[in-house]
This record gives structure tokens, C-alpha cells and sequence, in this order.
């Protein structure tokens, strides 16, 4: 996650691979976006395709990218703890590269931690080559994190508004989860700042089973089709095109 100053954050922790297992913490937001970054990169980078992974973090799409022949690079305002691919350090608001230079650029779970989401949207599209593609996912209902570098909760008009005001194309908006998704994932975060700052074994049992039930049930009572949108979900996922020349 590219924040815009130093992250000297305590407790933070950054993945290294989206893989959501029902009994994990943040289940529903892993799934989600795992799912859709793994698939959109599927359908578009191929072999020689220049990917920029913004607030690359631990780079956890590194591997697929150079799997499907893509030339990796990642930027983010920090070194992580262990990078294994291209890694250049820059904000996303000032991204330290020339004109049009990818052909895919990923910007996940990022804007959240973006004062001005204004300038992040003029440098996602001045990187992007025209007929390329920008792939956002960012958080709806979930709790603060990174504190105190947590700034904005964008909705589906706001990214709409976005892309309209710098003329990218929007060829996918999505509600990712519901209302019952939403719930277990803040049921989790209430559960476990509920517990002492050092629960023991018993209590963390019991945690972990609120969480499973919460998790089932959820994908239970929302499995179905719903006859509207959901008014709260867990986050949203975008597909951008840069259609300008």
C-alpha cells in the first residue's frame, strides 16, 4: 500500500499472497480482491506485458504476473522486509516514472491511505499507455487500519466521478460482498479488541470460532442472488481504461 509519507506504523502487517480460507482473519476482503486481481491480470498481461503494481507492499501478485510473462515492476514509499522483484521507491502521487510506460498498472487497497485521490487518479492514467488498463480494488465497510495514514472511504460514484474527470473508460464496477459479509467482518475486529491485549489460548479459541461461524454464515444467507444492490459490502473493484491517445 503506497501511503503519501513515511510509514512508521506499528503492528502493520503486509501480505504476501491473497489467499482466503473461511477460518481467516478478513476472509471476505482476501477473497475478493484475490479473486479479481487474479483474473484480470489472467485476461490481460501477456508475455512482455510492463505491469506496475502500485503500493506493491510485499508484492503478492509478483508471481503471477511473471508467470503469465509479465516484466514486474513495483513501487511503494518503502522497502519491504523481503522483495524478490523490480521495486523502486515513489509515492502514488508523484510515481517516479516517464509517460505511458505500463501496459497493466494495479493499484490495490491503496486510495484508502491517499489524502489527495485527485492526483493519485492523474498519475494511475499518466503511467498507463494508452488502450491500458488500471485495476483498483479499495475497502467500503472496514474497519480503520494503518492508523493514523487511514483517510478516505470512496464509494462506486466517487470512482466513477474519478475516471470520468481524467477520461478513463469505466469498464467494470463492482460491489464486492453484502451486508452479512460486512457484519462478520467487523464482528471479528469488535470480538477481538473485546479481548485483553494478550488473550489466552481459550480466548483465542473462541475468537477464532466466532469468526468461522460468522464467516459460514454469512456466505450462507448471502449465497443466493439479491434483488438490489447491497447498500453495505466489504469493497469495491474497478476496471479502468486508458482510451485517450
Amino acid at each position: 500500500m503506497t501511503l503519501e509519507h513515511s510509514r512508521n506504523v506499528s503492528g502493520q502487517s503486509r501480505r504476501r499472497q491473497y489467499v482466503a480460507r473461511v477460518w481467516n482473519r478478513d476472509y471476505f476482503p482476501v477473497r475478493h480482491v484475490g479473486r479479481f486481481v487474479d483474473a484480470h491480470l489472467q485476461q490481460f498481461v501477456s508475455s512482455g506485458s510492463a505491469v506496475l503494481d502500485v503500493g506493491c507492499g510485499n508484492q503478492p501478485f509478483l508471481e503471477k504476473i511473471a508467470r503469465l510473462g509479465g516484466r514486474y515492476v513495483g513501487v511503494d514509499i518503502e522497502r519491504s522486509s523481503a522483495p524478490t522483484g523490480d521495486l523502486v521507491l515513489g509515492t502514488i502521487t508523484a510515481l517516479p516514472f516517464r509517460d505511458a510506460s505500463f501496459d497493466v498498472v494495479v493499484c490495490s487497497e491503496v486510495l484508502e491511505h491517499v489524502w489527495d485521490t485527485t492526483t493519485a487518479f492523474v498519475e494511475l492514467k499518466r503511467v498507463t499507455r494508452p488502450g491500458g488498463w488500471i485495476l483498483v480494488t479499495v475497502p467500503f465497510v472496514y474497519p480503520l487500519h494503518e492508523e493514523p495514514y487511514d483517510f478516505v472511504r470512496l464509494t462506486p460514484y466517487s470512482i466513477q466521478r474519478h475516471a470520468a474527470a481524467h477520461r478513463l473508460e469505466v469498464e467494470k464496477l463492482e460491489r464486492a460482498g453484502n451486508e452479512g459479509e460486512a457484519i462478520a467482518v467487523l464482528l471479528d475486529r469488535w470480538v477481538l479488541r473485546s479481548l485483553s491485549a494478550t488473550p489466552s489460548l481459550p480466548l483465542r479459541v473462541l475468537a477464532a470460532g466466532i469468526r468461522l461461524i460468522a464467516n459460514i454464515a454469512a456466505l450462507l444467507v448471502g449465497g443466493g442472488p439479491a434483488p438490489t444492490e447491497p447498500v453495505a459490502f466489504v469493497s469495491i473493484r474497478a476496471v479502468l481504461r486508458r482510451a485517450d491517445r
